[in-house]
């Protein structure tokens, strides 16, 4: 995929914000895979560009990226509600 500068720059200012500030990283995303994190928002960033002209990602834009991620991850989760332990079968509803 061709990038461009802006949005270049504009993810790598990200990278080294959060590479710097990895507690903040994990406030934001929680138990999300950075990899995947950052790969949506440049997925976002690259879709703003050709859109707006601008790179950059709203407030809402990210908030949406990452409640995308979470629905994902917990799409992955087992919807059983009955889990064997060592004590028998529990409910975790």
């Amino acid at each position: 995929m061709n990038k461009h500068v802006d949005v270049e720059i504009y993810l790598k200012n990200i990278y080294s914000f959060f590479d710097k500030n990895p507690d903040q990283l994990k406030i934001l995303i929680g138990s999300i895979d950075k990899d995947k994190f950052y790969y949506k928002l440049e997925q976002k960033s690259i879709e703003n560009y050709k859109t707006k002209r601008e790179p950059e990602l709203t407030r809402k834009e990210m908030i949406t990226a990452i409640w995308e991620l979470h629905v994902e991850d917990v799409k992955k989760i087992k919807r059983n509600p009955f889990q064997k332990t060592k004590f028998g079968v529990l409910c975790l509803n």
